[in-house]
């Protein structure tokens, strides 16, 4: 393809709004990305976002991590130059244009937006009309019957039948899992604004204000410390159970708990936390279903070390919730950037008897066989819950594998705010 003309510009040009990644980077990943197209005989990666889908891998591939309105692709040739095409308004394209210098062709994608017509276009232009395409999705083993991935497949098919079209989302996603020093920097910084951002609404809420205030207070302290867009689930009131994504009316109270669920991101790196905070004092129920989930966290940090599996830490993780007579109703733990592994608790399991108990197992069998491996990072957020349900409390941050064992990227203690 002809080079962008906005590859060649001065350096009054460069948007410094997005921290940038450094070409070693690129390198690193581009090296190791082929290397696994070449054991899988791919010619070429197309790695598609419909929507408002997760740009994760997209990112990964191309360090274009927001997408334009409509959706975003990346046409990864094994051999050949690297495009990025978008929908949305020209604004946002110049700023990717001119904010990284990984891809210089950042083209946007015409109306009516096919991103399976134009991953066959530029097959064509690459000379891959009889090739293998191996095709990139978001969202892994977490998306339910295949999302986008599958629908692409098909009608690349149909577009394009002299090519083979599989399934590739699991090549970038496990390249994902182990995190280079330059991506824990991204993370660490994440964590360092969540924890400023956690410490800032703490010291904003107070009795009398309306639940929804303080709620905004945590998204705008986030911002202002330097996230992209936030993720909040909230609730607040005599007897939460979990966040959710709308938050409530209720005017705080003495007595009352308010349960968070936030993340903040760095350059699309997340670092995610539930930090609960209390008005005026902790109730004693409470306080109990507290003590149950940092039991369990640290008996997490205990076994999430390399030579242990996921199952190892989930079954450490699972004792101390149990023998404090309560539940868990959310994950024990779950990755970030990918958002696997992740590991549901049989109460979770039994919420659902509907659902196919041998592809459920599967699953957590899948999940819990994966190794700790140094560089992961991984969320953890054990929660404790009521066994009717009414009252639960969970608390977690981001954890960085290392070669020793661990490192927790927060620096603030688990304890409770009172405020």
């Amino acid at each position: 393809m002809a080079a962008n003309p906005e590859a060649a510009r001065s350096a009054d040009q460069i948007d410094t709004r997005v921290p940038r990644l450094s070409l070693a980077e690129r390198d690193r990943r581009w090296q190791a990305i082929r290397a696994q197209m070449d054991k899988r005989g791919l010619d070429c990666l197309a790695a598609v976002v419909l929507g408002s889908g997760d740009m994760g891998n997209i990112g990964y591939l191309s360090s274009v991590y927001l997408r334009g309105a409509g959706g975003a692709l990346v046409v990864f040739p094994r051999r050949g130059e690297v495009s990025v095409h978008m929908g949305g308004n020209l604004a946002n394209l110049q700023m990717w244009r001119r904010s990284q210098d990984w891809v210089t062709d950042i083209i946007p994608a015409p109306q009516p937006i096919s991103f399976s017509q134009i991953t066959v276009g530029r097959l064509s232009e690459l000379g891959l009309e009889k090739g293998r395409v191996g095709v990139v999705g978001s969202g892994g083993p977490m998306v339910p019957e295949g999302g986008p991935t599958r629908i692409f497949i098909e009608r690349g098919e149909h577009l394009l039948p002299e090519a083979v079209w599989e399934d590739a989302t699991d090549l970038v996603e496990t390249a994902r899992l182990i995190k280079s020093e330059e991506e824990v920097t991204f993370v660490q910084k994440a964590a360092e604004i969540g924890d400023l951002a956690i410490e800032a609404t703490a010291h904003y809420a107070k009795a009398g204000m309306r639940s929804r205030a303080v709620y905004a207070r945590l998204i705008s302290a986030m911002v202002e410390n330097g996230s992209d867009i936030p993720f909040i689930l909230w609730d607040a009131g005599p007897s939460p159970v979990h966040g959710v994504w709308i938050p409530d009316d209720n005017i705080l109270r003495p007595g009352h708990v308010i349960v968070t669920e936030y993340s903040a991101y760095y350059r699309g790196y997340e670092a995610q936390f539930q930090r609960p905070m209390a008005v005026g004092h902790v109730p004693d129920l409470y306080a109990r279903l507290f003590d149950a989930a940092v039991a369990s966290y640290q008996k997490g940090l205990e076994t999430l070390k390399p030579g242990n599996t996921f199952a190892d830490v989930t079954n450490a993780m699972s004792e101390p919730v149990k023998a404090a007579g309560f539940i868990t109703i959310t994950p024990y733990y779950h990755g970030l950037s990918p958002q696997f592994p992740i590991s549901f608790s049989q109460a979770r399991r039994s919420l659902y008897p509907s659902e196919s108990l041998p592809r459920w197992q599967e699953f957590q069998d899948r999940m819990g066989s994966l190794p700790v491996e140094p560089g992961m990072v991984i969320a953890f957020e054990p929660n404790a819950v009521t066994a009717d349900q009414r009252s639960g409390v969970h608390v977690g941050d981001p954890i960085l594998v290392t070669e020793s064992g661990n490192r927790r990227l927060s620096r603030l203690p688990l304890e409770w705010f009172i405020v």
